[in-house]
């Protein structure tokens, strides 16, 4: 069942009106008095969805005593997609920020700050591109545009690029939170990992972590690899897994095929550590495209779901399932050879309690399905149907009522046929 806490999530409303110069959005709220200037130090509070409110009833009294002007998320689906980084990587974790004024008091904001969020210390996800104060506080900040993506500095205009490290516009001016700063947590074993594998490109990142490519400087011969990335406190579910728990399961079915004779159906894994903060698994990459793809262009064949089931079959065999099922989770390589990629939500059948859990892109009811090798096939053939709404991102939208939806659709292609008749006896 889904957890209850996604619906409960209640943001209160602001006290003032909205600031006059900053844009408009419905995303957010706006609270405190009206901020004139265009440009200025920008304070970031980051929280995720289960400390959120907390962190905000905290920090509203301190912002209303020292008359700062700030903005927050304005509903629970808005704060969902900002940590899961679908407003872009640098919006991660921007969940209020606080626009400083140059005379303002910012001594004793930042010292009151930091002793009232003291217990949120290492709970809370890192804003990208922006400085950190240090010392696992979920305060961040950087010098930006208030309005607008243009800034002037010392009386040159240049663009300010929310995807870019603010140090390079820091450097040219007298950081005033420099004084609160802490030790940083060493990450010298992650370091020392990237040297074995340096990232030469970024394929994405999101809250919970990232995905890049590298190469192996081990290998006698140039050989490509993918990083996966999990950070602490992204994108935090209700259950309290973030992004390090999500790959070290990932990195546990790895093992668990290697054990049962499966490695040939996934990526090679080369190696995996974890860092504190963060973990990374090192896999050989396989060049090809992934079946969603190859469905948007009208390339996915028979042949290719056909294989799919074969693997299911031989994961299922073995007592293992993959929990999330579904085409943008399997490769076709550039030999015409269909691997299984992704295993976040993928387990031992029966060694835990949480085989049903709200990772998985789908949960289905009439019928819903208790049975996880016949969840993971139903979850594959029903993504094959689905027409995705990139705009929606509420838990009702990932609700299937499975008898409805087969009374409804009507295939336009043979794949769907294919998909529909198997889907049509699997529930049955």
């Amino acid at each position: 069942m889904l957890d209850k806490r996604f619906k409960k999530l209640v943001i209160p409303a602001p006290t003032n009106r909205e600031s006059q110069a900053i844009e408009a959005n419905s995303n957010w709220n706006f609270d405190g008095p009206l901020v004139r200037a265009s440009q200025g130090w920008k304070l970031y509070v980051s929280a995720t969805l289960n400390s959120f409110l907390e962190t905000l009833e905290i920090v509203r009294p301190i912002f209303k005593q020292y008359g700062v002007s700030y903005k927050y998320v304005s509903s629970d689906k808005m704060l969902r997609k900002q940590n899961a980084g679908l407003y872009g990587y640098s919006q991660v974790g921007k969940l209020i920020v606080a626009y400083l004024e140059p005379d303002g008091p910012i001594e004793p904001l930042l010292t009151q700050l930091k002793q009232s969020l003291n217990p949120f210390r290492g709970t809370a996800p890192a804003v990208p591109f922006a400085q950190e104060l240090g010392g696992g506080l979920p305060l961040f900040y950087r010098y930006g545009a208030f309005s607008g993506d243009h800034i002037v500095v010392n009386g040159q205009s240049m663009e300010d690029d929310r995807a870019e490290c603010a140090s390079k516009i820091i450097d040219d001016l007298d950081d005033p939170f420099l004084p609160f700063h802490e030790p940083r947590q060493s990450n010298t074993g992650f370091d020392e990992f990237l040297s074995r594998f340096p990232v030469y490109e970024v394929l994405g990142q999101g809250g919970k972590g990232g995905v890049f490519a590298a190469f192996d400087t081990d290998a006698p011969v140039f050989s490509d690899i993918i990083l996966k990335v999990g950070y602490r406190n992204g994108q935090v579910m209700p259950d309290g897994r973030d992004g390090i728990d999500l790959l070290e399961r990932e990195y546990r079915f790895f093992e668990l095929l290697e054990e049962h004779g499966l490695s040939n159906l996934a990526p090679q894994m080369q190696a995996y550590g974890s860092f504190g903060g963060r973990n990374v698994i090192a896999m050989s990459r396989i060049q090809g495209e992934n079946l969603l793809n190859l469905r948007e262009n009208g390339e996915l064949g028979v042949r290719h779901l056909e294989s799919c089931l074969e693997i299911l079959d031989k994961i299922h065999d073995a007592g293992l399932y993959l929990g999330d099922a579904k085409l943008a989770n399997f490769l076709l390589d550039d030999e015409d050879r269909v691997w299984a990629i992704d295993f976040e939500c993928a387990g031992k059948i029966g060694q835990s309690g949480t085989d049903f859990d709200l990772l998985r892109t789908f949960h289905f009811q009439n019928p819903t399905i208790t049975n996880i090798t016949l969840f993971d096939r139903v979850h594959l053939l029903y993504s094959v149907l689905h027409q995705e709404d990139k705009a929606s991102f509420s838990e009702s939208d990932r609700i299937i009522d499975l008898s409805r939806f087969l009374a409804k659709f009507r295939s336009k292609s043979e794949v769907e046929q294919w998909a529909e008749a198997h889907l049509h006896s699997a529930i049955l």
